[in-house]
């Protein structure tokens, strides 16, 4: 069985449902009957027809006729399986509407879903985005300074003496103490200094000393060592730390500046982590609710394109029990006539209409698939 499809416009389709060897197979069958009943109609003609009972009519000839096209009707009902297709359709409508309704259900659960998200959303956390997008520029500058930082300590430890996992050791540890310290340094300020600058300057400065005492330590250990090993290094290198302590403290000043400056306070931090959170929730909750609105408004059209074929079985079935009824009032005519001349019209008291004379084949396709016979 073979679809056609013929576009009739660019909205619509027309599909024609052929199957090609069934109406073979009826062809070769049509042909095998007309050939059986000229060779009955022979056999016939040589009856003494007015020797016959007056109640002898042609259906008593004839039986063979009728079952073999009747066998036509039920072989073609068993290829289409018509009664099959239209439970399956039955089915198809009421998996349909229970899937329909259980889309219904998740489309509403989402849509409290996204009531519930909406309520607690907090639009007004959007304009912290500037704010937010500024701190992670920052803190790049930051990781660059810690790293540049630790680079720098490497060269300088590594240049006045001492092993080489000693000073990445240092190194380390001074980088990440610019970077840690200047974060609490920050926050303390903010915390104490009260918008108050000589509160805040105060701050600083406590806080200043012990990482300058640290990185004062830290260089004065290594000048120390370098001239335990080289004395005579005294005499052309300079037996004073402060211009490494100087370095690594101005890497801390820049970046406890830029912790102040711009690192948002954890009420903004969380504002806006809670925003983009639930932005992200009720985008991912109306694209969920689409997603079953989608599928929702897909099941009626596959519905249809599926009953649509059903029903398009339902008209070739319909087409050819017609068809062969058409064909087994030819074949019948054709013996008529066949048996009228070889008998010369003796055999005429036996016909009367066609009505009477052919009896009806029981279809399954007929007036909505339920069977009836044909008059």
């Amino acid at each position: 069985m073979k679809l056609f499809n013929k576009k009739a416009d660019n909205s619509a389709k027309i599909t024609t449902i052929v199957d090609r060897e069934l109406s073979e197979y009826i062809n070769t069958k049509e042909i095998e009957y007309h050939n059986k009943y000229q060779k009955h109609a022979q056999k016939l003609s040589v009856l003494k027809f007015n020797e016959l009972p007056k109640t002898a009519r042609i259906t008593d000839y004839i039986t063979g006729l009728v079952m073999d096209f009747q066998k036509l009707v039920d072989y073609t009902d068993q290829r289409l399986n018509g009664v099959l297709h239209q439970a399956k359709g039955k089915s198809d409508t009421a998996d349909m509407e229970a899937e329909g309704e259980e889309l219904d259900r998740k489309v509403d659960e989402t849509q409290n879903e996204l009531n519930i998200l909406n309520a607690k959303f907090d639009a007004d956390a959007k304009k912290h985005k500037s704010t937010i997008r500024r701190w992670q520029r920052v803190l790049w500058i930051l990781y660059f300074v810690a790293g540049f930082e630790l680079l720098a300590n490497m060269e300088i430890y590594n240049m006045l003496g001492g092993g080489i996992l000693a000073s990445i050791s240092i190194a380390i540890i001074s980088g990440i103490v610019v970077f840690w310290w200047a974060h609490l340094t920050a926050k303390l300020i903010h915390r104490f200094g009260d918008s108050n600058w000589k509160k805040q300057l105060g701050i600083f400065l406590l806080m200043s000393i012990p990482i300058f005492v640290i990185f004062y330590l830290f260089s004065s250990m290594r000048v120390t060592y370098l001239l335990a090993l080289s004395p005579e290094m005294q005499d052309v290198y300079s037996s004073n730390p402060i211009v490494p302590t100087l370095i690594n403290f101005f890497a801390y000043l820049i970046a406890t500046y830029l912790v102040f400056e711009y690192r948002p306070n954890v009420a903004i931090k969380n504002a806006y982590s809670k925003y983009c959170d639930d932005l992200k929730s009720i985008e991912e909750a109306q694209q969920k609710r689409d997603t079953y609105l989608a599928e929702k408004n897909s099941l009626e059209p596959k519905l249809r394109q599926k009953l649509l074929d059903y029903h398009n079985l339902q008209l070739l079935g319909q087409q050819i029990e017609q068809d062969i009824s058409t064909r087994m009032l030819a074949c019948f005519h054709e013996f008529k006539s066949e048996l009228h001349l070889l008998s010369n019209g003796k055999c005429a008291d036996l016909f009367s209409t066609d009505a009477e004379d052919v009896p009806a084949l029981k279809f399954n396709y007929q007036n909505n698939n339920e069977n009836t016979t044909q008059s």
